[in-house]
């Protein structure tokens, strides 16, 4: 109901709006709470039992919930899965890349770059479309070009969950990108700009830099 009005994420940050972490949680406890309340009528002393539990429980996941929220203060953090030299990064091409130009970056090490930025990236590995969608096989071929042609499909397993190693192996192919097939990305999907690692060297200008991160440019 918010994100219409909720573009950029400001509001949705807040714990009320987050149905996973709390509300969804506060839910169950109530839930819970009503069963304990039948417990004690007919059970009392394993009711007691469960009550001291369920209070280890929310006592564990109070300090957790804490954290969290403090965590907030910085929003996007860590906790977000998102570290200092990539808010950097972000900022930079925020503040100095053309709005609308899309971004080369590592589609699973850099998954939340484009929405921190404001630029679209060519594809992420986190955001695979739905099976049933007509995008699978558009997503797919912009996953394999960011892997310099990788055959991802060598990787997949229908009796296990091959997802570790698959992002294993696109993150390596994409560290290992040379300068030609950076530069073959980038005529491809008409962009002028790339971050990469700080330790992948290309022989391209470097706009911008951190211990993490490297802006290429064009």
């Amino acid at each position: 109901m918010v994100a219409p009005f909720d573009q950029q994420g400001q509001i949705l940050q807040y714990y009320p709006f987050r149905v996973g972490d709390l509300m969804l949680a506060l839910g169950a406890a109530f839930f819970l709470a009503l069963a304990l309340e039948k417990l004690w009528r007919g059970y009392r002393v394993g009711a007691i039992a469960i009550t001291l539990i369920i209070l280890i429980g929310f006592g564990a996941e109070a300090t957790r919930f804490y954290h969290k929220g403090m965590a907030l203060q910085d929003f996007p953090s860590q906790e977000q899965g998102v570290n200092p030299e990539q808010k950097a990064t972000a900022s930079w091409l925020k503040h100095h890349v053309p709005e609308g130009e899309v971004v080369v970056s590592s589609p699973v090490d850099l998954d939340r770059l484009p929405w921190l930025s404001e630029h679209p990236s060519i594809a992420k590995f986190l955001f695979v479309p739905s099976a049933s969608s007509a995008d699978v096989e558009a997503w797919f071929n912009r996953i394999t070009d960011l892997g310099g042609g990788i055959d991802l499909l060598s990787y997949v397993d229908r009796r296990t969950d091959a997802r570790r190693e698959i992002k294993a192996a696109l993150t390596a192919a994409y560290d290992g990108l040379d300068t030609a097939q950076m530069l073959a990305l980038m005529d491809k999907y008409d962009s002028r700009y790339a971050v990469t690692n700080a330790g992948q060297i290309l022989e391209l200008p470097v706009l911008d830099e951190n211990v993490r991160y490297r802006i290429y440019g064009r």
